[in-house]
């Protein structure tokens, strides 16, 4: 997946679902620009989330307002 308007300051484009995620589940910068990319992207795209920080793949996994398709929590290579 590429980012949407990756660069570009796309967050401040959408500051209802900003204000959620900085203030209801407690997801910060840089995070929150991939999260509102994905879920920009998730609009016109089914997409499966993918991270390997199981803190941000909890809360955003139990968040129900974000359009992404679904979430997997994926393990780091050693």
């Amino acid at each position: 997946m590429e980012l949407f308007d990756c660069g570009r300051d796309n967050y401040k484009n959408f500051p209802d679902v900003l204000d959620k995620l900085k203030n209801q589940i407690d997801v910060h910068k840089p995070d929150y620009i991939i999260v509102i990319d994905a879920d920009v992207f998730s609009a016109n795209e089914p997409i499966i989330f993918l991270t390997s920080d199981e803190k941000l793949f909890l809360k955003i996994n139990n968040a129900g307002f974000l359009n992404i398709q679904g979430y997997e929590l994926i393990k780091e290579a050693n």
